[in-house]
């Protein structure tokens, strides 16, 4: 996972697309693979601030990962989170709000 983790934290900072899918391959990563990239990739981003962009698209990926993996009350309060920011800090109509909804 390390080697992982390594490669997407010198991808793209904006789309953080390293993150989700195989740079090789690009197939989406998925089970613990996932897991432990979305886990990683939330854990160091906290230090930003709450309205922070890679912070809340790093918190709308953790959120998406817990719903696939079954849990449903801890994702649907993530998303409610940063829907929620999202909406503060860039507004209802911007295009990431939109896809937060």
């Amino acid at each position: 996972l390390r080697c992982l983790v390594d490669h997407a934290s010198h991808s793209n900072k904006t789309t953080l697309e390293g993150w989700f899918t195989c740079s090789t391959c690009n197939t989406d990563y998925i089970g613990l693979a996932r897991m432990g990239l979305a886990s990683t990739l939330r854990d160091e981003t906290q230090m930003l601030p709450k309205d922070n962009q890679r912070r809340l698209r790093a918190n709308s990926y953790w959120a998406l990962t817990l719903q696939d993996q079954g849990n449903n009350e801890e994702a649907a309060l993530m998303h409610r989170e940063t829907l929620n920011l999202q909406k503060r800090s860039l507004g209802a109509e911007h295009p990431d709000t939109l896809l937060s909804s």
